[in-house]
């Protein structure tokens, strides 16, 4: 990946191109209405380009890593944490 060099001779990261809801679903196994669906519910970040939903790489690796943590947790308790956008005091017990 080649790395972007600004006017003033400054090199910046690799830009990245952003995932589309294609990209998402095809990744996640899920379908792309989905995807809008956590898009829409701000459980994943996103932004728009007129009507069309892209999602930044690095907000998607950081939600992907969060959301392992999450799972790992729950595998040695027990216990799903609530998500950010639920009450802080929901849990679900996993049988």
């Amino acid at each position: 990946m080649e790395k972007h060099v600004e006017p003033n001779g400054n090199t910046a990261l690799p830009l990245q191109r952003p995932f589309t809801p294609k990209d998402l679903a095809t990744r996640w196994q899920c379908s792309e209405r989905h995807i809008r669906n956590l898009a829409e519910r701000g459980e994943i970040p996103f932004f728009k380009i007129g009507n069309l939903y892209r999602f930044n790489a690095s907000d998607i690796g950081e939600y992907e890593c969060a959301s392992k943590s999450t799972e790992d947790n729950t595998a040695s308790t027990g216990v799903k944490m609530a998500s950010p956008k639920e009450s802080r005091s929901a849990r679900t017990i996993i049988n």
